[in-house]
């Protein structure tokens, strides 16, 4: 009676000898066969496709005010998160970030981050502008955008989705609060959202 394993792409049967009452694992299929090699091929793409997840798992945030910067970065270490979080202090700043990005992208370790956290109400260049801007752009306006902000108009609100915002989160009053907060953004853009790569 066999019973099939897949480890790593090789295919074991699992036979019990007759003389000894021992049980042997034998390869079930040719190692060197066409079958063997797609599936160690299938096996690598998964290590690839997990590498990709890996690489791209860095936040933007584009925040001006300090201690809200200084809240987040606190949030993800209290949850025990150890994604890199890259801050920008204004939209100008968030535009030209993406930019250089894109200008590296020869560089294989260059690459977009998995979601941008957005302020509204920033200098130089307002968070509605960057992300107009970033949503009318080819390659950025794939990026998913999460406005945060204290903004709880209604107005504010649909004017947002409508230029493009994936998603719009008032910034809550408590440290507690900030910390589910975190932990909702993270699960869904990093473990349940299907994002493209860039």
């Amino acid at each position: 009676m066999c019973a099939i394993a897949d480890v790593i792409g090789w295919f074991f049967c699992r036979i019990q000898s007759t003389q000894n009452n021992e049980f042997q694992e034998r390869p079930l299929i040719n190692p060197g066969s066409i079958f063997s090699l797609l599936i160690n091929t299938s096996a690598m793409l998964s290590l690839v496709n997990l590498s990709w997840t890996m690489r791209k798992s860095f936040i933007l945030v584009a925040e001006d005010d300090a201690d809200d910067r200084f809240l987040l970065q606190t949030a993800f270490t209290e949850k025990g998160y150890n994604d890199r979080l890259e801050f920008v202090e204004n939209g100008i700043d968030l535009i030209t970030y993406l930019q250089d990005i894109k200008d590296k992208k020869s560089n294989a370790n260059e690459q977009y981050p998995g979601f941008i956290l957005l302020d509204l109400n920033m200098p130089r260049k307002s968070g509605r502008e960057a992300l107009e801007e970033i949503k009318q752009h080819p390659v950025f306006k794939s990026i998913p955008i999460v406005v945060y902000t204290t903004t709880r108009n209604e107005s504010e609100i649909r004017k947002c989705y409508e230029l493009g915002a994936n998603t719009y989160i008032v910034k809550p009053s408590r440290f507690e609060s900030l910390l589910q907060v975190v932990e909702d953004i993270r699960s869904y853009w990093f473990a349940t959202a299907s994002i493209p790569n860039l």
